[in-house]
């Protein structure tokens, strides 16, 4: 009887052990993206409020009523897991996401984005499955069917994409105007 219950222990650990994976999962999953662009604007010498530009942005965005947006606030690490974190704007539309930064650095400050889609995790196990698995090139044509959008879902993604560029540049060009901001001379 001692051996069942000490079994019983260690089958007890080991679904502790699982809970505790599967919180940490649902905790830091939600955020992983497929970054496809990343973009960054600096100012030397100059820095700004992050929650301003966020509500700023948030406003802009909003005018545009653009449907199924949603816009959240989201932390990542500055450099490893248990780090400092800092305060992302998330700006998402079914499968384009965008995570905005605005942060200070040295004596200026930038404003970045990082553009992609949300992990498909179930979809890629799918996909290695069934090329390592099955043979069947119909499958294989199913699975291809199943992602694809139709071309107004593209023209959708691609007004979405530019609508929230053209909001992030708006921001950025009234804090320069309303803010003074003195931008450094490029080649461009």
């Amino acid at each position: 009887m001692k051996e069942v219950f000490l079994y019983m222990g260690d089958q007890e650990e080991a679904l502790i052990v699982i809970v505790a994976i599967l919180i940490l999962v649902a905790i830091f999953w939600r955020k992983k993206v497929n970054v496809s662009t990343n973009w960054v604007q600096a100012f030397v010498d100059y820095q700004f409020s992050t929650q301003d530009f966020y509500q700023m942005l948030e406003d802009l965005i909003n005018k545009r009523e653009m449907p199924n947006v949603k816009i959240n606030r989201i932390d990542y690490p500055t450099s490893h897991l248990v780090s400092e974190r800092r305060e992302y704007l998330r700006v998402a539309r079914k499968d384009s996401i965008y995570d905005i930064c605005v942060a200070p650095f040295g004596t200026g400050s930038f404003v970045s984005y990082w553009y992609g889609e949300p992990r498909k995790t179930l979809k890629q196990l799918m996909r290695r499955v069934a090329t390592t698995y099955i043979k069947n090139p119909d499958v294989h044509q199913i699975l291809d069917n199943f992602n694809n959008k139709t071309r107004y879902q593209y023209d959708t993604d691609s007004v979405f994409q530019l609508w929230v560029k053209d909001c992030i540049n708006d921001a950025i060009e009234d804090i320069k105007t309303n803010k003074g901001v003195r931008m450094p001379l490029t080649n461009e």
